[in-house]
């Protein structure tokens, strides 16, 4: 039997769509990665075929906040337990915890990255680090409801004793702390997302805190944040 879809008699489009034209457009505007299966009846004189044709569609975003981009910027604050930490890394003050920009970098994924927020842990067992993005205010920042927090986080490529745990807190106007997220990442050779829904603080004004903890020794601890960020 010869068919076409010139010979298209029926077309379905899941989920939640239905049934629709045979020619013409259809918009969706999904909140999350949704996978469409298109299903089409083709049929003439000799008979029919259902076939399937499946389609990945990806919502447009809208970056609110850069966490990776303001990492360096004046309202952003560095804390390690040995104190405030200045911006930029210089290998004679390793042991209190860096945080800076390295580019062109390898990580465990082994894949070369154009700019990444790399962020070295006290050199303690237990040691950590943390950015206090103060900055976020300054940009009248309000959550709606839909918004989320995005990351992409690993290890640097070599750092194969390296066993850490990123987290994100929320800091509400009010002075309300709250962990909101976190997720264990040992060399792999993979990367981890965090994704997070902010829509249960809708209406609040918030700043956020990014914190890397040692899992026991910080020993290869060369936490690297490829993407921090808040979409919308």
């Amino acid at each position: 039997m010869s068919l076409s879809i010139s010979d298209a008699t029926a077309v379905t489009i899941d989920p939640a769509i239905g049934i629709v034209p045979l020619t013409g457009t259809r918009t969706v505007s999904p909140t999350t990665t949704t996978t469409y299966t298109f299903t089409l009846t083709v049929s003439n004189e000799a008979g029919s075929v259902t076939d399937t044709v499946t389609v990945i569609v990806e919502p447009v975003t809208e970056t609110i906040f850069d966490f990776v981009a303001q990492a360096s910027h004046i309202s952003t604050l560095w804390i390690s337990g040995a104190g405030t930490l200045a911006f930029g890394c210089d290998p004679g003050e390793m042991e209190m915890g860096e945080a800076c920009y390295l580019t062109n970098y390898v990580l465990e994924d082994n894949r070369t990255h154009d700019k990444v927020l790399f962020t070295y842990l006290q050199w303690v067992d237990e040691g950590f680090i943390q950015g206090h993005y103060i900055g976020v205010y300054n940009v009248s920042y309000r959550v709606e409801a839909g918004d989320c927090f995005y990351a992409e986080v690993g290890l640097d490529k070599g750092a194969y004793e390296g066993n850490v745990k990123f987290r994100v807190m929320i800091h509400l106007e009010g002075g309300t702390n709250k962990w909101i997220g976190e997720i264990n990442d040992t060399y792999d050779g993979n990367l981890r997302t965090i994704d997070i829904e902010l829509s249960l603080y809708a209406g609040e004004k918030a700043d956020f805190i990014l914190q890397v903890d040692a899992n026991g020794s910080a020993s290869q601890d060369w936490a690297t944040w490829v993407e921090a960020k808040i979409i919308r």
